[in-house]
């Protein structure tokens, strides 16, 4: 399995995988690519960071459409495959799938790269650690919080199922 493969899923209709790869040299982020591997090896795959925001956003629009309207056609046809087994017929093979397993596969959190740690270059200065201040996050100039710089955790680190992990 590469070090790519950040999430998958198996369904009737194939296996789904989300890949990405080390950050480029000329661009900004790692490529985040939707890969349906097919019989022969081929299979497809979409660079979806290849894409505009725009373009992402119309293709993200689409799919959620296409899901949208295929939902209550696969609840109902589910539904009366059960209602036949239960009354006898075992003909449907919707009642013999496997459960669908999504993965996401756990990773360090990735470094960030200097620009994203550094933030924008008009952005305000924040002060030092330890000066004095009245604890506001924000006070009526344009100044923002002070950094915490000890490294404070969040307060619910409690796992989560299906849950995507961070990838950038």
């Amino acid at each position: 399995m590469s070090e790519g493969r950040m999430a998958w899923v198996v369904t009737y209709i194939g296996q789904f995988v989300i890949l990405t790869e080390e950050e480029s040299e000329t661009q900004a982020g790692k490529p985040i690519r939707v890969h349906h591997p097919t019989k022969g090896g081929r299979g497809w795959t979409w660079d979806l960071t290849s894409l505009t925001e725009e373009e992402l956003i119309a293709l993200q629009e689409l799919w959620t459409s296409a899901f949208e309207w295929a939902l209550p056609v696969c609840q109902q046809r589910d539904k009366d495959a059960q209602n036949a087994f239960d009354n006898g017929d075992d003909s449907h093979i919707r009642i013999y799938r496997a459960v669908p397993q999504l993965v996401y596969r756990k990773r360090p959190v990735g470094e960030h790269s200097q620009s994203v740690l550094d933030g924008p270059s008009d952005a305000p200065v924040v002060g030092a650690v330890g000066e004095p201040g009245d604890g506001d996050v924000r006070a009526d100039g344009i100044e923002v919080a002070e950094r915490d710089e000890e490294g404070s955790k969040p307060q619910d680190n409690w796992p989560t199922i299906n849950q995507p992990p961070s990838v950038l």
